[in-house]
């Protein structure tokens, strides 16, 4: 798929095809093109997937950005360890990349994920790092929450 170089993806490097992105790189681009190819309703926490979702706009689909902060001007301002403002199993299709590590209760959030999730939906969840604690703000605990997310989803496994 033809890339915009202009544009932040956030990859690591900036290539104008999909198929010259290295191994990360192209398999977050296809795990959040085949949430927007095969979920009606897409769950976009902090706009995570960057300007990807733009490459997939062919597609007719209801993506909802959820931040916490409003200065973002999120579709929903919501914290993600609350999503009250969704019903049970009515989402499916959820993209969070590079949040789980900032939330003050990962159990919490990871919950909240299942809970929305409809039966059989799709989740793209990475966090960028395997350290026990997040350095900021608020010590946060990490492996913790991949224990949870192991039991409550079917985690697909890759190799290179």
């Amino acid at each position: 798929m033809r890339l915009d170089k202009n544009k932040d993806y956030g990859f690591t490097v900036n290539a104008t095809e999909s198929n010259e992105l290295p191994f990360w790189d192209r398999f977050r681009f296809e795990k959040i093109q085949e949430i927007f190819t095969t979920c009606e309703t897409i769950i976009d926490f902090r706009s995570s997937s960057r300007r990807l979702y733009e490459s997939f706009k062919n597609v007719e689909r209801n993506r909802i950005s959820v931040d916490i902060n409003e200065s973002y001007n999120p579709d929903v301002v919501g914290d993600i360890c609350d999503l009250n403002m969704f019903k049970d199993e009515s989402i499916d299709g959820i993209i969070c990349t590079a949040i789980l590590e900032h939330v003050y209760n990962l159990f919490k959030a990871v919950q909240e994920i299942y809970r929305i999730l409809k039966k059989g939906g799709k989740v793209f969840v990475y966090l960028p790092w395997i350290w026990r604690y997040h350095a900021s703000k608020g010590e946060y605990e990490v492996t913790s929450g991949f224990r949870l997310m192991r039991s409550s989803f079917y985690l697909q496994t890759f190799q290179k």
